[in-house]
């Protein structure tokens, strides 16, 4: 360890010295606990799944209960869908949101190549300037939009693998007031 102290500041450099010392094993530990709690939530986690997809969503089924009471708990269940598109500049990837009058949900970006037309911002319809329109959409709303067209039977099985839909139990444990 290098230590830098000088003659006419000697006790101001050491006293700096402590202080990084400190700050960086603080730092350092802290990093040490971050790393064990994000290992913890991992585990805790593939736990929560377990019980929630594996054991209590099926028990739920089986006993065809959506909603109960028992003891101090409100337990229910339901099914979430959640979504992909690997595609998202493609129109084509998002047809089935056009065919079912859901584009509105989609956020609608401009991309100008600026080598083409630096001033592209202000000038670009007046120049017929090319340009490709990229569209995206939030999770929650995509899972949203996926979850009524699969109850409703609009989504084929081959429409749920080529946009990735993960359909996932949900079990919600309510402490009773």
């Amino acid at each position: 360890m290098v230590n830098f102290v000088y003659k006419e500041r000697g006790k101001i450099m050491e006293d700096t010295n402590q202080l990084i010392y400190n700050l960086a094993t603080r730092l350092s530990e802290t990093r040490e606990k971050k790393k064990q709690a994000e290992e913890e939530v991992k585990n805790l986690n593939t736990v929560i799944r377990e019980i929630e997809e594996k054991q209590l969503a099926p028990l739920l089924d089986e006993q065809q209960i959506s909603k109960i009471s028992i003891n101090d708990l409100d337990i229910s269940k339901s099914v979430i869908y959640r979504g992909g598109c690997t595609k998202h500049t493609d129109r084509d990837a998002f047809k089935y949101l056009f065919d079912t009058d859901n584009q509105g949900a989609l956020k609608q970006y401009l991309i100008v190549d600026l080598a083409v037309c630096p001033e592209a911002a202000f000038v670009l319809d007046d120049n017929d300037v090319p340009y490709t329109t990229e569209f995206s959409i939030h999770h929650a709303t995509l899972s949203s939009i996926l979850k009524e067209l699969i109850e409703s039977g609009k989504f084929s099985t081959e429409d749920i693998d080529k946009y990735g839909v993960y359909i996932q139990p949900q079990v919600k444990v309510k402490q009773k007031d």
